[in-house]
């Protein structure tokens, strides 16, 4: 669903990024894009776990919700719309 730009890359150094507020690219990391949203939907029936369907989104990180950051970058359509496909409500979107 969300995917970051090529010039992007996944840090692995956590101690430089929190102790020492620096990050540079290195053989360690992992180069962009780096997904950072996935939504993966599932029949139960075919999986041999009941009846219906199931869905799960995941997102990177909680911030996008955060009020703070509600209003960036159209964060809250994006997650309305998380939120109205788990619901079965893609009409909605």
């Amino acid at each position: 669903m969300a995917k970051t730009s090529e010039t992007s890359w996944a840090e692995t150094d956590l101690n430089g990024i929190f102790k020492a507020q620096s990050a540079k690219f290195d053989g360690n990391d992992v180069k962009g894009p780096v997904t950072v949203a996935v939504a993966v939907a599932a029949n139960l029936e075919a999986l041999k776990f009941g009846q219906g369907r199931s869905a799960l989104v995941v997102l990177g990180d909680t911030d996008i919700a955060n009020n703070q950051y509600i209003g960036n970058f159209f964060n809250r359509d994006f997650i309305m719309n998380c939120i109205d496909w788990l619901a079965g409500e893609s009409n909605a979107i």
